[in-house]
């Protein structure tokens, strides 16, 4: 095991150029105390590696800060200093582990970020047929389909799943076998969520009925990378030619481009545009393919001409698709650090040369940006501006951002900052 995960994580670092330096999401549970013994090994074989294991505190279940403490002590007994961060925010009722993995997922990146170090998950092949069944019966199109991948940029943030085609009773394997400690989540057995319940159901599928649901599951994930890489190819100058980003965070598209496409492709024209929601709405996918097919067919047909989804506004305005987000479900209350940027709603990446918090500019009635005189913006001008966030310094100072864009792939390289405040709204045309 120690072997086969040593020539992984070597391939994927070598292939990649990236630097041996790591932050391990550490939660206690099988797979990433795996993670965390298999990296002992990798560490110590080669010089000049270094991991950081992150445990993250969500505060949900009684006991989790002591639980916390236990898996912090187990990371010490093989020599590695963990720390753990606290989820400081009261759960919501609903979507409780969408919730959980979201904040988890922003501690994850942000350690990343702040260490310059990739960010190491323990995600493996039953976790990611999982997912994939999951938004295969939702309804997902090719970019969900493709699921989790060995490495990922995401927002600059190089993230590495080295176990991703491990089954999960390989790793049990090896954990019994050299008899290491690990923590059992009950949550990982409670059948009211949504992916406990898929976990049973494949494995009825697969076992009861003999059905390779897996290894379908599988092809479909490599097809749809597959095929996404070359419309990503095929579409790039497009898109460039037919969608404009705007510094506040919208987006406008040529409607008759659009309903050209439409008329060749139904489901690429539903593919391109769920990307664009997907994007202004800060959102980590495109909504149900159902859902943009039915207002796609009234909006190119010309019976409605405004409509929501995604948390993104939708409406026809001087022959031009505008898109703008929308107030609902926009999260705004975060620290900001001057020691490295911050993604933002999942649309800005945000430079701050101070410490402090970023909140709703509508609690100090300040207006970012006007679009009065803006032929597409100008009936939305206040609505837009309560969307876009304010900074508050540590000494109580209130700033307000410098907007531009920036391409996706320039969002972590050194920058010269010429203002205090920068929110720089993300480009990104790819559609993998």
């Amino acid at each position: 095991m120690n072997q086969e995960f040593n020539k992984k994580l070597t391939e994927i670092l070598t292939e990649n150029n990236l630097p041996p330096k790591f932050v391990l999401g550490l939660s206690g549970g099988p797979d990433s105390i795996s993670m965390l013994h298999l990296m002992r090994d990798f560490i110590k074989i080669n010089s000049g590696s270094k991991l950081i294991p992150i445990i993250v505190d969500h505060g949900i279940r009684k006991n989790s800060k002591y639980e916390a403490i236990q898996v912090k002590q187990i990371s010490e007994k093989l020599g590695f200093n963990a720390f753990i961060k606290t989820i400081n925010e009261t759960p919501p009722k609903s979507n409780l582990q969408n919730w959980a993995r979201q904040s988890r997922r922003t501690i994850l990146v942000n350690e990343a970020l702040k260490n310059d170090c990739v960010l190491l998950l323990a995600h493996h092949f039953d976790d990611q047929i999982e997912t994939l069944f999951m938004r295969l019966i939702k309804g997902s199109g090719f970019l969900g389909l493709i699921g989790m991948r060995y490495i990922k940029n995401w927002n600059g943030i190089i993230i590495i799943r080295p176990f991703i085609n491990l089954r999960k009773q390989k790793l049990l394997n090896f954990l019994n076998k050299n008899k290491f400690n690990y923590m059992t989540d009950p949550s990982n057995n409670d059948l009211k969520f949504e992916r406990v319940q898929t976990r049973e159901l494949l494995i009825k599928m697969e076992e009861d009925i003999s059905f390779p649901i897996s290894k379908y599951l599988n092809k479909l994930s490599i097809l749809s990378h597959k095929i996404l890489t070359l419309l990503d190819d095929r579409l790039m100058f497009w898109l460039i030619d037919n969608v404009k980003f705007y510094k506040h965070g919208s987006i406008s598209a040529n409607f008759d481009e659009f309903y050209k496409i439409y008329k060749i492709s139904p489901n690429l024209c539903n593919l391109i545009f769920g990307k664009l929601i997907q994007k202004v709405g800060g959102n980590n996918f495109p909504p149900k393919k159902n859902k943009i097919f039915e207002k796609l067919n009234l909006f190119f047909f010309r019976k409605i001409q405004k409509f929501t989804l995604g948390n993104v506004i939708i409406f026809l305005k001087f022959n031009k698709i505008v898109l703008i987000r929308e107030i609902r479900n926009l999260l705004i209350n975060h620290y900001v650090s001057s020691r490295f940027p911050l993604v933002f709603d999942q649309r800005f990446v945000i430079y701050s040369k101070y410490d402090g918090n970023v909140l709703s500019s509508s609690n100090f009635k300040t207006q970012i940006i006007n679009l009065n005189n803006s032929n597409l913006f100008s009936s939305n001008s206040n609505y837009i501006n309560k969307t876009l966030p304010i900074l508050k310094t540590l000494e109580g100072r209130v700033i307000r951002p410098y907007l531009s864009t920036i391409d996706k792939k320039e969002i972590y390289k050194q920058m010269t900052l010429n203002h205090d405040f920068n929110l720089f709204f993300i480009r990104d045309l790819g559609l993998r």
